[in-house]
């Protein structure tokens, strides 16, 4: 039988019970004073515990967030510990293959450093990976070495802490946007950049090299890539109607060049160059805010280039639609 720790926190205002964080796992060690609880294989804490839950011999009861790791390490407040009352957590160190999860959401990493008091994980790996959880699979991600996920405490009485802030330097993020067609499935998108990633609950940005793809989910469940958009930039609008404590559901991605190095589009029918790109739905809509034409290259089914103030491009249907079409007259 795993051996059990139990870690009690005060809490302001008179005759408010403690909060319990419980720790298991094959073997536990005790140290530094009583600051330190050491938990080895098959480890996991509960953090924020429901006292009112706990039964003696049964597993421990469900709280807004638990940790899993070959080891972890709990370190505790030493002036807590000096004071002999509720051994106040400061932060959780988990090493071995780590997944910190709450109700939908969850973190994995080789090692998680949780930061109890900024209510903060940092996960590293190869990739470390922060994901929406979905019975369906289509729940979106961010991939990166390093990820900092910042979550805001569980409100009163609730088993479920909230993501509200995903941050990273270079990685792969990826999400679903609902096509217009009727009874058409998701467009899948993944969005690499080599600079900062941010992702907050309704909205953000990935930037440096940017290279979206989009794809067509086929019956078989395997993708198949539309449509390629390079950027220096891209921001993000999810669905507040998407599930998930950070929604899931890509409802508008913006792309934008520089002056020198316009968004490029590429797909198998179409290039194009543009000052800007949004995916919207089913469609990519290309315009130039900066005055420069968008630039064209159809090449089937038949070669032709021609110029336009805006274009839209359905990447499953290969469908273009031009604003004031005329012959190009040189290329961008």
């Amino acid at each position: 039988r795993p051996s059990e720790a139990r870690v009690e926190e005060a809490r302001g205002g008179t005759g408010k019970a403690p909060l319990e964080h419980v720790v298991r796992g094959e073997h536990l060690v005790y140290g530094a004073g009583g600051t330190l609880v050491e938990a080895l294989r098959s480890a996991h804490v509960t953090i924020d515990a429901d006292p009112a839950a706990d039964v003696p011999g049964r597993p421990a009861p469900p709280g807004p967030i638990r940790i899993d790791a070959q080891r972890l390490v709990l370190h505790l407040d030493p002036a807590a510990a000096r004071q002999a009352r509720a051994d106040d957590l400061r932060r959780v160190e988990g090493s071995g293959g780590v997944t910190v999860s709450t109700t939908g959401y969850e973190v994995t990493g080789q090692t998680v450093e949780y930061d109890h008091v900024r209510r903060t994980a940092i996960a590293r790996g190869a990739p470390a990976r922060s994901r929406q959880v979905r019975a369906d699979g289509l729940g979106g991600f961010v991939n990166s070495e390093e990820i900092r996920v910042e979550f805001e405490p569980a409100e009163a009485g609730g088993r479920r802490m909230r993501a509200r802030r995903v941050t990273c330097q270079g990685g792969l993020a990826q999400y679903h946007i609902d096509a217009d067609e009727p009874g058409a499935g998701p467009t899948r998108v993944t969005i690499q950049a080599s600079g900062p990633i941010e992702i907050l609950q309704a909205s953000g940005s990935a930037q440096g090299d940017v290279d979206i793809n989009t794809f067509e989910i086929l019956p078989n469940g395997s993708p198949r890539r539309t449509a390629q958009v390079l950027a220096d930039r891209v921001d993000l609008t999810f669905d507040p109607a998407g599930e998930g404590t950070m929604q899931d559901r890509l409802r508008r991605a913006t792309a934008v060049g520089t002056r020198t190095k316009p968004v490029r589009m590429h797909a198998t029918t179409h290039d194009a160059t543009a000052d800007r790109a949004e995916l919207v739905g089913s469609w990519i809509e290309l315009t130039a805010p900066w005055g420069t034409p968008v630039h064209v290259v159809q090449k089937e089914p038949s070669i032709m280039q021609f110029v336009c103030d805006k274009g839209r491009f359905n990447p499953r249907t290969a469908e273009f639609q031009a604003t004031r079409q005329r012959v190009a007259t040189g290329e961008r």
